[in-house]
């Protein structure tokens, strides 16, 4: 991660992402959400998964030179498609202990300018298996 010059910001606009990884896609990094190359953004995720096997999803801040992870999130079998197993918070609290809290009490990531969130499974998916991936959150504008 770069480090950015401090100046004033404020919300512009809410943004919501949507990423697929795929049994095509497997272990590649795919990019979640990424910030504006004129404007840093702050990103929260859910994940959904139909396989039925559980996976782990690596998650990582691709600032066009380098993949840094941040860390590691299970996504259990089959969570978020049917009504007993929850979709699941990519920046959960046990697995990101050290992420800061917004207003809502909630884990957010911040991405500087022109850098993405990206993902990806450590292990193949089976064939015809999703993995589906939201992130949503904020863009900011630097003030005049």
């Amino acid at each position: 991660m770069s480090l950015v010059t401090n100046k004033n910001v404020t919300p512009q606009k809410p943004k919501c992402w949507i990423a697929r990884i795929t049994d095509s896609t497997d272990t590649a990094w795919t990019t979640i959400a990424t910030a504006p190359v004129t404007a840093p953004a702050i990103i929260r995720g859910i994940g959904a998964c139909n396989d039925d096997a559980a996976k782990v999803l690596q998650l990582a801040i691709d600032d066009g030179v380098n993949q840094t992870l941040i860390g590691a999130m299970s996504i259990p079998a089959n969570a978020g498609t049917n009504n007993t197993d929850p979709t699941v918070n990519l920046f959960s609290r046990t697995q990101f202990p050290q992420l800061p809290l917004d207003v809502n009490s909630q884990p957010y990531v911040f991405l500087n300018e022109g850098e993405s969130l990206i993902g990806k499974p450590t292990a193949e998916l089976a064939a015809g298996k999703i993995i589906h991936l939201v992130g949503f959150g904020e863009e900011f504008a630097a003030l005049p």
